[in-house]
């Protein structure tokens, strides 16, 4: 960017937006937060001669200011969300079924999610399925190792903070927070909360947000080796057109 004089920038600025006034009104309508679960079902996007199925579980998450936020985050970053993570453990080092299989929190100002996406070689579709419902539901019914928890807090918090090193990276997180309506205090405390959840917080967030009914599945390839592999589930399928 290089160097400038502040009188001159300054000066600039107002002659540019010193009478800029907002709308009266908002140009888009607010949404309402949505109030349904998710559908349990697959649902088929085709992609005709693929040799790979991606995988997504997506159910409702938390929202960013919710109190139970930051123990969601430690039980994602549990399950899925880091590269020592249960998911990770079972369907990529020890099954070999996928590389880099993910799990991640989306928070809108409405609705947040809580989503997972693996993509899996078309012969393991079947197996992959079953292990992610494996680790959803393992999480939700048994509580993390103090070994999983320290190492979750640890990851979250250590993260943040090298993130927030870029000038840039803060300027985003503060405009981030602004839009789901929280106070740019909230940066400084995040980790605070993150070090405080206990075992029972953690549990508690598992229990609501990630037992595998709760999600919907969104399977992209080859429809057949899809509808084949997922059958003995008797889970609806349904193909999207």
């Amino acid at each position: 960017m290089g160097d400038f004089e502040n009188n001159q920038m300054l000066g600039l600025i107002k002659a540019k937006f010193g009478s800029w006034k907002p709308p009266g009104e908002a140009p888009v309508r607010a949404s309402a937060a949505p109030s349904t679960t998710p559908s349990h079902s697959v649902f088929i996007v085709t992609r005709p001669g693929s040799v790979q199925t991606t995988l997504e579980f997506g159910a409702f998450g938390p929202l960013r200011g919710d109190p139970d936020y930051e123990a969601a985050e430690l039980a994602n970053a549990i399950y899925g969300g880091t590269f020592s993570s249960r998911l990770v453990g079972n369907i990529r080092e020890d099954k070999g079924y996928t590389y880099s299989p993910r799990a991640f929190l989306r928070s809108y100002r409405e609705a947040g999610m809580a989503i997972t996406r693996a993509d899996v070689r078309n012969e393991v579709t079947g197996p992959s399925f079953n292990e992610m419902t494996y680790e959803l539901n393992r999480l939700a019914t048994t509580s993390p190792t103090e070994e999983e928890l320290t190492k979750a807090k640890r990851f979250l918090v250590g993260i943040e903070a090298i993130q927030l090193q870029v000038r840039a990276a803060v300027a985003g997180e503060l405009a981030s927070v602004w839009v789901d309506g929280l106070p740019p205090e909230e940066i400084g405390i995040h980790g605070q909360k993150i070090a405080a959840a206990t075992t029972a917080d953690v549990d508690a967030a598992a229990r609501k947000y990630f037992p595998a009914a709760k999600a919907a599945i969104v399977a992209v390839g080859e429809e057949k080796v899809i509808r084949d592999a997922l059958a003995p589930f008797a889970i609806p399928v349904q193909t999207m057109q």
